[in-house]
């Protein structure tokens, strides 16, 4: 599904009534600060309630407002029926709807609309923390196979209630009344996360022969079971090491994966361009395999886009969308790209003051 048209009321600074879209590129050049940003985590606020940029909602909420909207058109193809969406928060609470039906969970309509981001977090992706590669990954897992989302729930549940046990120093028939749950629903994650990190190591590696020529990429994958082979032998025989640390020390909430071109680790070989083109071959590869899995093109969302990238680098990566076909938001300080937005049929906007105005 693409936005035709999208409406925005005290949206942070950004009062928009009607902008037009385009069903390829959409790009927004402006000054810093002119509301490029605001743009991208309203589009993203429309499709999961959620912000990319603050765990507190309530702070995109215009100063000295006390709701906000956002209300889009959007259909599955041109000639398709058109629905009416619509994310509005008020006093501390969201609520969405669909031609006027109420969404009841945020994930139903994250499917309905994905969507994927690369902001400056995930530039970062390979020198952040691990929590920020599993939450690149497990939003993908999600998409491809929605019921992962019971078992993400179940093995919280059960690491949380071990792991309190073992703090507690509770018996070991207690601590280990968890380990059927843990291991059960832990192994399910793992393999599903395994699975489709070597899908997008498959893709990448075709994607990336434009832009690094013989480079071949390699992800190497840490399960979070140490020296163990597998959950099961981790969990049975890391238990008296998990009583002596007082938590429970490996599973899913340990896994990491790291990324290598050629033998070298890219954390500590690549340039800051190279890190952001390797990472936009990432999230092109996640939105094949939403699409193959679910039918659904996921919106793809760029703040920032041509910092870092040379006009070549720049011109394979609007190429490569181009040839994708997902609905593509862009954001941009700069103007040295307006060559290559004309080569590739962008629609062109610029926002200035939390205005945007149509280009071309």
């Amino acid at each position: 599904m693409y936005l035709k048209e999208l409406n925005l009321q005290n949206f942070r600074e950004l009062n928009i009534s009607q902008i037009e879209l385009s069903p390829g590129i959409n790009f927004f050049s402006g000054d810093n600060g002119a509301g490029k940003t605001s743009f991208l985590e309203a589009v993203y606020f429309l499709s999961c309630c959620k912000s990319f940029r603050t765990s507190d909602l309530d702070n995109l909420v215009a100063y000295n407002q006390e709701w906000l909207s956002v209300n889009a058109v959007a259909a599955k193809s041109d000639n398709s029926i058109d629905h009416t969406i619509a994310v509005n928060r008020v006093k501390n609470k969201s609520r969405a709807t669909i031609d006027g039906s109420v969404v009841k969970k945020a994930s139903q309509l994250s499917l309905l609309l994905p969507s994927l981001v690369m902001c400056s977090e995930k530039q970062r992706l390979f020198i952040a923390p691990p929590q920020t590669r599993r939450n690149f990954i497990d939003w993908c897992v999600f998409h491809v196979k929605p019921e992962s989302i019971n078992y993400f729930s179940k093995y919280d549940r059960a690491l949380k209630q071990r792991n309190a046990a073992i703090k507690s120093k509770s018996s070991e028939s207690l601590i280990k009344a968890w380990d059927v749950d843990l291991i059960e629903s832990g192994s399910m994650i793992l393999e599903l996360r395994t699975n489709l990190l070597d899908k997008i190591q498959h893709s990448v590696r075709d994607l990336s022969v434009d832009g690094f020529g013989s480079l071949e990429f390699m992800f190497n994958n840490d399960i979070g079971c140490g020296r163990y082979d597998c959950l099961v032998e981790a969990i049975e025989k890391g238990f008296d090491q998990d009583l002596r640390y007082g938590f429970t020390r490996y599973g899913p909430h340990r896994f990491d994966f790291s990324v290598s071109a050629s033998g070298r680790d890219v954390k500590d070989n690549f340039s800051r361009g190279q890190t952001k083109l390797l990472v936009f071959y990432l999230i092109l590869a996640q939105s094949a395999q939403i699409k193959e899995f679910s039918g659904n093109n996921p919106w793809l969302l760029f703040d920032d886009f041509t910092s870092d990238f040379s006009i070549d680098l720049l011109g394979i990566a609007l190429d490569k969308l181009s040839l994708f076909g997902n609905q593509t938001f862009i954001t941009s300080a700069a103007n040295a790209a307006q060559k290559q937005v004309e080569k590739n049929s962008c629609r062109l906007f610029h926002v200035e003051h939390g205005n945007v105005k149509k280009m071309i």
